[in-house]
């Protein structure tokens, strides 16, 4: 459901004239947080690729599951984590 509505607002965003681009999370293939990894190799080289490609936009719009009627823990581990 929440991919269909993702998929609608940036329909909805190219109708206005705008740009949109849709990227899924599982494609990279990386925690969103993994101290022990990070501390042995680095920042992985797949999470380095989606920094830079959510850099390239103005704004975004995060479709992600509910959990448990609450905010989903992507959104606030994302935010948390500099790169």
């Amino acid at each position: 459901m929440n991919k269909r509505l993702a998929r609608a607002a940036a329909a909805a965003i190219r109708d206005a004239g705008g740009e949109a681009s849709l990227f899924d999370l599982s494609a990279y293939l990386v925690p969103l947080c993994h101290g022990d990894l990070e501390a042995e190799q680095s920042i992985p080289a797949p999470a380095l690729a989606l920094v830079k490609r959510v850099r390239r936009h103005h704004a975004l719009l995060i479709a992600s599951p509910e959990n448990n009627t609450l905010v989903s823990a992507l959104p606030t581990a994302a935010q948390s984590r500099p790169v």
